[in-house]
């Protein structure tokens, strides 16, 4: 999954991306992004899921944690799905194949 941060103001230019692994738990650990005490969105891409940022820009401090998880106003414009009673995720992206 690619990690990317945002500037907080426009034109939201990307500022840093880092490819990162996806664990079982649906968590993410990434050290030596960003610039502490900066706000930024965080925006998660992959090739099975819609692009999706988070609602608000984030302040980073020495440890900084976000859970898209835990409600879908945790996306921006709440794009996200409700799996499970207060479990949210990231909507997958289905392909569909046309034949002429």
């Amino acid at each position: 999954m690619d990690v990317e941060l945002h500037a907080a103001n426009p034109p939201y230019a990307m500022l840093f991306q880092r490819r990162a692994i996806l664990k079982q738990d649906g968590s993410i650990a990434l050290k030596g992004i960003g610039q502490i005490g900066q706000s930024y969105y965080f925006v998660l891409k992959h090739r099975n899921h819609i692009e999706t940022w988070s609602a608000n820009p984030v302040l980073l401090t020495a440890i900084t944690t976000y859970d898209f998880s835990v409600n879908s106003n945790q996306a921006f414009a709440a794009n996200q799905i409700e799996v499970e009673q207060g479990n949210w995720a990231l909507f997958v992206v289905t392909s569909t194949r046309m034949v002429l």
